[in-house]
């Protein structure tokens, strides 16, 4: 694979939430088919800082 590309997920992540559980096998389809490299992280909405 060629390109890579970052994901933040903003939110607080929980495993019982499905759309939690899906959004990352979602997005590795997504990258699979355009041929990139992905990697994601979760990043608790505390963590965010307005500019």
């Amino acid at each position: 694979m060629g390109k890579a590309v970052t994901v933040g997920l903003v939110g607080d992540f929980d495993h019982s939430v499905p759309a939690h559980q899906a959004i990352p096998l979602a997005l590795k389809r997504a990258a699979d088919v355009k041929q990139v490299e992905i990697e994601f992280e979760w990043v608790p909405t505390g963590e965010i800082n307005r500019a």
